[in-house]
């Protein structure tokens, strides 16, 4: 029997590319109603603040933590579907988000720092490893009990 689940794979991968789409549109809908909910009435909605390069710290923090529990979600996602070696498809899960984020960086089409995102780059297949984690515990006989 393979250790590694392609069909559970695919589909955390489809889960985290979608919920961090949903979660980015919706952060990006509720920061314009903010946008626009602050502005005067006079003045005109400045569509540039979307643009990543002119974010505040607060909102890029959001959107890190909010793609971080998407890669969580996904491997947990993962993990369940496999239904055997949790933390290994969980990991691997986050293996489009790698891809697109490398192809990001070579294109240099990133506004943020490189370091920072080699970083989140790292960071994905851990968060993976850490939804594996979790549906592994859940799983387990010692974990039910608690």
């Amino acid at each position: 029997m393979s250790r590694i689940s392609f069909k559970a794979v695919w589909i955390g991968a489809v889960t985290d590319m979608v919920s961090s789409t949903i979660s980015g549109a919706l952060i990006a809908i509720a920061f314009v109603v903010i946008l626009h909910l602050t502005r005067t009435p006079n003045d005109p909605l400045d569509w540039a603040l979307l643009k990543p390069e002119n974010q505040n710290s607060l909102l890029y923090g959001i959107q890190v933590i909010v793609g971080a529990v998407c890669s969580i979600l996904a491997g947990f996602v993962a993990a369940w579907v496999a239904q055997h070696d949790e933390l290994l498809n969980g990991a691997l899960s986050s293996f489009a988000s790698v891809l697109l984020g490398l192809f990001v960086t070579a294109a240099d089409r990133d506004p943020h720092l490189h370091l920072t995102h080699i970083l989140l780059l790292v960071a994905s297949p851990l968060l993976g490893l850490l939804g594996g984690y979790l549906r592994h515990r859940l799983k387990t006989p010692q974990a039910r009990q608690l």
